[in-house]
């Protein structure tokens, strides 16, 4: 288990950038080819659970069939969150990436502080931090902070739960940027995520986020350095946002 060494203040969402119904799709190009595609779905209602009011989110990933021949991935999340804490309740991840594939199924019990579930290992306990967030939820809880009005080199900790293990990470405010895509234009905010060092990524500083810089806080652009190469993610679709999108300049 990681020990949180970021800052000791507790971040509690500020607002809702997003609402029921909303879509996010993003192409992948590794290298110059372009690979596969990402999208991330809010359901169109909320769903009652443990009489509470929830988003429901799914996350897909896949490669296409021209690239499985190299490297073949097909991977699903699905989390839901509380509307009032944004904090997930269930979780479920099943990823297959090229020879590695992986699930995972849990229930974060916040009052015991522990995640009950399964892996490929059989049923698990794991004890967690009060506030820790799944691969699915935590896009979600860092847009509901209002990044945009924070100084350069604020840190939003966020503890993140990956493969039946608990991380201390964070999200680092890195300064601004215009990106060009398919799209437009747009004004970004400069995100530093920290990652988890290991199987795909190199280090923990080597993704930069590039995120819409108005209220919608929506991802633009994701870059990447991985142990083979380097992966763009660039947004090329989006439905029932919000906010209109201010941050595109052209």
């Amino acid at each position: 288990m990681a020990q949180n060494h970021l800052r000791d203040a507790v971040y509690a969402p500020e607002y809702r950038p997003f609402k029921a119904g909303e879509f996010l799709r993003y192409n992948i190009h590794y290298g110059l080819v372009n690979a596969g595609e990402a999208s991330f779905r809010l359901a169109d209602t909320l769903r009652n659970m443990a009489n509470r009011p929830h988003y429901v989110v799914e996350v897909t990933g896949r490669s296409y069939r021209a690239w499985d021949v190299f490297f073949k991935v097909r991977d699903y999340y699905y989390s839901y969150i509380d509307t009032a804490s944004m904090l997930p309740l269930v979780y479920s991840r099943n990823v297959q990436e090229g020879d590695f594939s992986y699930k995972e199924s849990f229930l974060f019990d916040r009052v015991k502080m522990e995640a009950r579930g399964k892996n490929p290992q059989g049923p698990q306990a794991i004890d967690i931090p009060a506030r820790v967030q799944d691969l699915a939820s935590m896009m979600y809880f860092a847009r509901s902070v209002r990044f945009y009005n924070k100084p350069k080199g604020f840190v939003l900790p966020i503890d993140v739960f990956f493969e039946s293990e608990w991380f201390a990470s964070g999200a680092k405010l890195d300064g601004m940027a215009e990106v060009q895509t398919a799209l437009g234009t747009f004004r970004c905010m400069r995100i530093i995520p920290q990652l988890v060092e290991g199987r795909v990524f190199k280090g923990q500083d080597d993704m930069v986020v590039y995120v819409s810089a108005d209220k919608n806080q929506v991802p633009i652009r994701i870059e990447s350095a991985i142990f083979v190469g380097s992966i763009k993610v660039d947004l090329v679709e989006y439905r029932n946002l919000r906010h209109r999108f201010t941050s595109q300049v052209r």
